[in-house]
């Protein structure tokens, strides 16, 4: 592949991401409802936007993923690099920095850190306080 058919990956790319991302962000929306429901968690009452917030900010930062994991090499080409050698490490990278501040860039009325980190603890935590 050329450098030049970037668009046509990136077009082929987009809709695995958002499907991939609806998929886990629907995943995400029920783990919330479920757990708020059955008693297992308190989310606060505005437990239905965060389980929003969690559901579209996952469709974003898998989309992200998937599109930067499909673009980093006609950059790293174009940069004269090896394609082959840096997009895994880097594509890793980009996932662990951008997937905690997906729920701050849905929700801008958050602090980013605070409630980024509130999501992250209740996502993954759903006993810790």
């Amino acid at each position: 592949m050329k450098v030049a058919d970037w668009w046509w990956v990136a077009a082929r790319e987009l809709p695995a991401g958002v499907s991939l991302g609806s998929i886990l962000g629907v995943i995400g929306i029920l783990r919330i409802t479920a757990w708020q429901v059955l008693g297992f968690y308190d989310h606060g009452p505005y437990w239905p936007l965060v389980a929003l917030t969690v559901g579209v900010a996952l469709v974003g930062v898998v989309t992200f993923g998937s599109l930067a994991g499909s673009m980093l090499p006609f950059v790293l080409r174009r940069l004269g690099f090896d394609p082959a050698s840096a997009s895994a490490p880097f594509v890793a990278t980009l996932r662990f920095v951008c997937g905690p501040a997906g729920p701050a860039v849905v929700d801008s009325r958050a602090p980013a850190a605070g409630f980024s980190h509130s999501l992250t603890v209740c996502v993954t935590h759903p006993r810790d306080p």
